[in-house]
C-alpha cells in the first residue's frame, strides 16, 4: 500500500505515519506538503491513499483535494482541528471521501483508513447481466458504465454505490442511516451529512435540472428514491 501524508502540521505527520506502518509493515509512506509539486508527486506515485493534514485557517489543503479530484479517484482523508459544519461540508464538497476531526485515535483512524479503502475497490455486484434502462439513464452492471441521455457519466465509487442502491430500492425512499449503513459502514451512522452532500453531486451529474431533481427525488422525512421515466 502506497500512502502520501500531505502535512499542514508540524508535530503529527510523522506519528501518523509510524501509525499506518505498525498496521501496515508493507506500506511505502511518503510526506510532503501542500505546494506546487504535490500533484506531481500524486500523479507520478499512483498513492493508495491520500492523507491531507489541514493546518488551522490554510486552504491550501482544500484546493490540493479538488485539483486531485479533477483527474483521480484516489480515497482522500482530511485531518484537522476544525469540527464546524460548515468546514466539514466544504472538504466533502471538494472531493475528500472523510473528514476526521482532531484529536481522535488511531484505532478509529485505521478503521476509517480501511473503510475508506475498502469502499475504493470494491463496487456492488448484481446477480443480473440486464442493465438497467430510462429514457435518461442506462446503468451497466457488468462494467459499471454508467450513461446520462447517451453520453457517458463519470462517477466517483461512491456515487455509484449510491444509485446501485437506489435502483435496487427503485420507487422506495432510502433514508439516510440506510445509506450510510449500505455505502459507508456501520462506523459512519453519525455523520448524517455524507449522504446529502454525495446525492447533490450525483445529481449535478444526472439530473437535467439538479435544483429541480426528477430522477432522484426527495422524499420529505424518509429519504432518497429513484423515479423512472422511460
Amino acid at each position: 500500500m502506497k500512502v502520501i501524508i500531505v502535512d499542514g502540521h508540524s508535530e503529527d505527520p510523522e506519528e501518523i505515519s509510524t501509525c499506518i506502518k505498525t498496521r501496515w509493515p508493507e506500506a511505502v509512506v511518503t510526506l510532503t506538503t501542500a505546494q506546487d509539486d504535490t500533484i506531481r508527486l500524486i500523479k507520478n506515485s499512483l498513492p493508495d491513499l491520500v492523507v491531507i493534514d489541514l493546518a488551522p485557517k490554510e486552504q491550501n489543503g482544500f484546493y490540493l483535494c479538488k485539483e486531485i479530484r479533477s483527474f483521480s479517484e484516489i480515497p482522500i482523508i482530511m485531518l484537522s482541528d476544525n469540527s464546524e459544519d460548515k468546514s466539514v461540508v466544504k472538504g466533502l464538497e471538494w472531493g475528500a471521501d472523510d473528514w476526521i476531526t482532531k484529536p481522535f485515535s488511531y484505532i478509529q483512524f485505521l478503521a476509517r483508513i480501511q473503510a475508506v479503502i475498502r469502499r475504493s475497490q470494491t463496487l456492488p455486484l448484481t446477480q443480473t447481466d440486464n442493465p438497467f434502462k430510462t429514457r435518461d439513464l442506462t446503468v451497466e452492471f457488468d462494467s459499471k458504465e454508467v450513461k446520462v441521455r447517451g453520453k457517458q457519466a463519470k462517477l466517483t465509487y461512491i456515487e455509484y454505490n449510491i444509485l446501485y442502491h437506489l435502483i435496487k430500492n427503485i420507487g422506495r425512499p432510502l433514508s439516510s442511516e440506510q445509506l450510510l449503513d449500505k455505502v459507508w459502514g456501520q462506523q459512519y451512522l453519525d455523520t448524517k451529512y455524507l449522504p446529502k452532500i454525495h446525492i447533490q453531486h450525483l445529481r449535478q451529474k444526472i439530473e437535467r435540472d439538479p435544483t429541480k431533481p426528477k430522477i432522484i427525488v426527495t422524499e420529505r422525512g424518509q429519504g432518497y428514491k429513484l423515479v423512472v421515466s422511460r
